[in-house]
């Protein structure tokens, strides 16, 4: 799978997933695109406003209930590709942990329900390297992955 997203985009993921917030250790983001069978091209952000975020100390942030339904309405409108996308700035080769796998293993299904495009799934980005993992169904055990160096920046990300 080639992976496609401008610069312009990537900068407002980074700039948004940098937000300090007043308690959650970490912001989380949606990015969303297309795919045509051989290319995701990423082409929009969904963020999450701070009143989104539970006050919750078992995860580094956590989405309430208002902020869940923004996202399942966004993809019943959309129809689009969805990932889930963080930032594990401790991590040179980032990894996804335990919570990370749980939380999507939780969500990504259920966004078949409102868009049956595929793949849906889940990035984290790290200092040297991106992990991007995806679901081509909705079958929550059957993932697929792909380390993206930092070297190719987006555009060239193939």
């Amino acid at each position: 799978m080639n992976i496609e997203i401008s610069q312009e985009l990537f900068n407002k993921v980074i700039s948004d997933l940098n937000r300090r917030h007043e308690f959650a250790f970490e912001r989380v983001g949606y990015l969303m695109g297309t795919f045509d069978g051989e290319t995701l091209v990423f082409d929009d952000w969904l963020s999450f406003d701070d009143e989104h975020y539970v006050n919750n100390d078992e995860v580094g942030a956590r989405i309430g209930p208002e902020g869940m339904s923004l996202l399942m309405k966004t993809v019943f409108k959309t129809k689009k590709n969805f990932f889930h996308t963080h930032i594990h700035d401790f991590q040179t080769i980032p990894m996804a942990s335990f919570v990370d796998e749980r939380s999507w293993k939780e969500v990504n299904p259920a966004l078949y329900d409102f868009s049956d495009k595929s793949p849906h799934g889940g990035i984290i980005i790290g200092k040297k390297c991106t992990l991007i993992k995806y679901w081509k169904d909705n079958s929550a055990d059957d993932w697929d992955e792909i380390f993206i160096e930092k070297g190719c920046r987006p555009k060239e990300i193939k």
